[in-house]
């Protein structure tokens, strides 16, 4: 995952500001000591978000000491949930405190608590582009949950709930959902920021094996190379995209799927287009019509 950096002005700045924000907290809400012991951490927190550097972290608290409190939630089971504050947690667990200041809340619904995990955490973490792709992910499988009954054309709206939430345009919201569809092992490396998200994304549409391929060869890259440019990357996914293709199989009805295909070229009619080679392009447009040609047929 991405290292952040405490040392840095704008990230000491941030811890600063979360402190403050904290500790404006205590004059509006009863603040109490609870025993490490008895709070347990909400386990999507770490599915979504880095926990790296703890160890500064614990040093800057060591140093300056603990301003604010921690949120958690009471449960059932007379245990605490932390709500936001995962990180500091972590950093007293590591500076062996016994107890940390904590506000305690009634413990919500499911679907409130996963909102609640997003909105505490994408405005004051320095986050990676896999953080923020994972984030939108399970904002997206939120809104998915307060209205399963919903059909197809509902995913347009969750499109542009997420859009409004994280401040981005609905293109950019569904590619950085497709970094989710990326193996592990390539996550991991746009996670540390080793490849440009950017230009690894249309990995995503190959299969697992195929994926695989490529990071092995990016892998292999890296290990006589200090760092690999967008333009390498770019080769070793077109090099791989020239043998057979790879169609994903799904048991989704194609009426769906094509549905999701003529918003996403409807979006690309919209926006202003970077290209890079013209003809290329005109090419696969005119094989996208002779595939269209195709598949009224089979209608």
């Amino acid at each position: 995952m991405a290292k952040l950096n405490l040392d840095s002005a704008p990230n000491a700045q941030m811890i600063k500001d979360v402190q403050q924000k904290s500790a404006k907290e205590i004059n509006t809400n009863v603040v109490v000591n609870l025993p490490i012991s008895d709070i347990e951490e909400n386990p999507d927190n770490e599915l979504v978000f880095n926990m790296d550097d703890i160890k500064s972290l614990a040093k800057n608290i060591s140093e300056d000491g603990f301003n604010g409190a921690i949120e958690v939630y009471k449960k059932d089971n007379g245990k605490y949930e932390i709500s936001s504050g995962h990180r500091r947690f972590r950093a007293m667990q590591m500076l062996g405190k016994d107890s940390i200041p904590a506000i305690v809340c009634d413990e919500p619904s499911v679907t409130k608590k996963r909102r609640v995990l997003i909105s505490s955490n994408i405005n004051i973490r320095n986050m990676s582009p896999m953080d923020i792709a994972r984030a939108i992910k399970y904002h997206y499988d939120t809104l998915l949950l307060e209205s399963p009954d919903k059909k197809t054309r509902a995913s347009e709206n969750r499109l542009n709930a997420l859009s409004e939430y994280f401040n981005m345009t609905v293109m950019n919201v569904t590619r950085y959902l497709k970094l989710n569809d990326l193996i592990n092992e390539i996550q991991d490396l746009v996670a540390k920021r080793i490849i440009p998200w950017s230009v690894i994304i249309s990995c995503a549409d190959f299969d697992k094996e195929k994926q695989q391929i490529v990071f092995e060869e990016i892998d292999k890259y890296l290990q006589t190379h200090e760092k690999i440019t967008g333009k390498v990357i770019e080769n070793i996914i077109n090099k791989n995209s020239a043998d057979k293709p790879t169609v994903k199989t799904t048991s989704q009805p194609i009426d769906r799927q094509i549905y999701r295909i003529h918003r996403q070229l409807k979006l690309f009619s919209q926006e202003n287009l970077v290209i890079a080679d013209k003809d290329n392009l005109k090419k696969q447009i005119s094989e996208i019509e002779d595939y269209i040609k195709a598949i009224k047929k089979k209608i």
